[in-house]
């Protein structure tokens, strides 16, 4: 599968095989991606001339949510669930957006997030994070 180069400096990232950190940060929930990650599968099928043909993925867009870790900055029970669905629970982790005071109850969108495990909500709430900096938890 061929797509174009995304890159996104408030994301530090790009979309192509030949990049591949340990994991990417994509705040506020991975922004519009895990909303919009369908659009990405199906861009280069409906404009191939708006396409970098020298760019091969190995797997379509979508498939690489499962490797990119986000925050938890979506606000609401609804946007988290959404997130675990897209992205996975095991990928999300707490955030604040510290020094601002963007979101003041992101334990309790952990703590209300459908269909997490308690195993889950203790990973997205320090567990996951741990692991990624090497932290003994």
């Amino acid at each position: 599968m061929k797509s174009r180069s995304t890159r996104t400096s408030a994301s530090r990232t790009q979309t192509t095989s030949t990049w591949a950190p340990a994991w990417v940060d994509w705040r506020y929930g991975g922004g519009y991606i895990g909303s919009y990650a369908p659009r990405n599968d199906h861009g280069c099928l409906v404009f191939p001339d708006q396409c970098d043909k020298s760019i091969v993925l190995k797997k379509k867009p979508t498939d690489y949510l499962r490797d990119i870790y986000v925050d938890n900055i979506v606000f609401t029970p609804e946007m988290m669930r959404h997130l675990g669905a897209e992205i996975g629970y095991d990928r999300v982790l707490v955030g604040s957006d510290f020094p601002y005071p963007w979101e003041t109850n992101a334990v309790d969108v952990v703590m209300k997030a459908p269909g997490a495990t308690d195993a889950q909500k203790i990973a997205m709430l320090g567990g996951t994070a741990a692991k990624l900096l090497r932290i003994d938890a």
